[in-house]
């Protein structure tokens, strides 16, 4: 039972690039080694998972002693800053209400020291997740109960941080380095969160735009969840609250931006051939953007009715690059209206980009020659490095895979693509 409950949850929150199968192989094989029968529901897709997570981290084995018992003690764990939000069971109809109600979020006792250590080990939120939370060492409360309680408890003990920017992207696109770079570079003082279940929810269960509830109800669920994140004990420790968010939710992003008008953000994105050969290098039927055709913007499914084309119709490689164009063309949209709050960034060349532009001037962070040492350190190994590419050098395979590009590829690239990313480039967009 305990798998079923991640695998629903990570199935629907669409989390991470990795192949989301071999998690589930790897997960299995391990409790049937621990002589468990696990009983699993349904299909795997998503955006999640891999292997190597098995093998590293400290996964808890039996139930923690700390787990609470009453009410009482849970929210004492919460207020107190001894647990952190992991998950949210929402439905759309909880959100109806004056005030909405029946939202559970999920708390678990999480050490952030290994990410903080060796980010490119842990390079996701989940990571954490998944070696620290099993299911039984995990408690639920109501969320805006919670949230009242906190913002009572906050004025004299604790306080929420306000996030520091947002990290929006096309995926495969080197958003995964600005985290580990954001964590390096500060490790006690930045709190970095990297495609995290709640804040992916928190934007998009009300669909595009927030059309499925009622008006400003997205944004205040994203904004509770922020705070309820960003709560820190160690205010003088602690000073920067980041986010980086699953590619699929930049399709949501005017409900982050609505919630945090005056929140800097940037937005990746990378040759789209690059991308596309990135997505496709495990193979077609490894290729997570091919299966993200849902919630298509009006504006998207109008370019296809004109070209006299249905989804349908595409091939593979032609359904990844429209639903990259989704994220590119929500994304030229929002900076078009950001007034300078948000930048595009282009995946070349972007260690420099970060040390020299993006950090000490967008995200306003000092950086000090040490900071841009660690920056360059973590850099130099692949953002992802867990199993195979654990401590491996990082090497930069963009012009191998524009050589290696096929046919068809290409073509799909130029037929969705390249008119956003020459828009990118030119400055357009602005």
């Amino acid at each position: 039972m305990a798998l079923v409950f991640i695998v629903q949850h990570w199935k629907s929150d669409n989390l991470g690039d990795d192949d989301y199968d071999s998690f589930i192989r790897a997960k299995k094989m391990e409790k049937r080694r621990q002589g468990k029968e696990i009983k699993m529901r349904g299909s795997i897709s998503g955006e999640e998972g891999n292997k190597s997570s098995l093998k590293h981290g400290h996964k808890m084995s039996g139930p923690d002693p700390r787990m609470p018992k009453t009410d009482k003690q849970k929210q004492d764990l919460i207020l107190e800053g001894k647990v952190t939000l992991v998950n949210l069971n929402v439905d759309k109809k909880d959100l109806q209400s004056v005030g909405y109600e029946g939202v559970l979020a999920h708390f678990c006792f999480l050490d952030f020291t290994p990410y903080q250590n060796d980010p490119s080990s842990y390079p996701m939120f989940r990571d954490l997740v998944y070696n620290q939370c099993e299911p039984l060492n995990m408690f639920t409360y109501d969320l805006h109960k919670i949230i009242i309680l906190a913002t009572d408890y906050d004025r004299d003990k604790t306080r929420a941080l306000e996030p520091s920017a947002f990290i929006f992207h096309e995926s495969r696109c080197g958003s995964t380095l600005i985290a580990n770079a954001l964590t390096a570079m500060s490790p006690t003082k930045h709190i970095v969160y990297s495609e995290s279940a709640p804040a992916l929810l928190a934007l998009k269960v009300c669909g595009l735009g927030g059309k499925l509830c009622p008006p400003y109800r997205a944004a205040e669920l994203f904004q509770d969840v922020i705070y309820l994140m960003g709560r820190t004990v160690d205010p003088s420790g602690q000073k920067r609250l980041f986010f980086k968010i699953q590619s699929t939710g930049t399709k949501y992003m005017d409900v982050a931006l609505e919630a945090f008008p005056d929140t800097p953000w940037v937005f990746l994105y990378r040759d789209p051939v690059q991308v596309l050969m990135s997505q496709f290098q495990r193979g077609v039927q490894s290729a997570i953007c091919v299966r993200q055709l849902k919630d298509i913007p009006k504006g998207s499914m109008e370019v296809l009715q004109r070209m006299k084309r249905k989804v349908s119709s595409l091939n593979p490689f032609e359904k990844c690059a429209f639903h990259l164009s989704t994220l590119c063309d929500k994304a030229k949209e929002s900076l078009r209206q950001s007034n300078g709050m948000g930048i595009g960034i282009n995946y070349e060349d972007l260690t420099n980009k970060l040390i020299d532009t993006v950090f000490p001037y967008h995200f306003q962070l000092d950086m000090t020659e040490e900071k841009k040492e660690r920056i360059i350190e973590v850099s130099g190994h692949y953002s992802k490095g867990r199993g195979t590419h654990k401590s491996e050098q990082w090497k930069d395979d963009s012009v191998e895979k524009d050589g290696a590009a096929t046919p068809k590829i290409k073509e799909a690239c130029e037929l969705f693509l390249y008119s956003l990313y020459n828009i990118f480039e030119t400055g357009e967009v602005y």
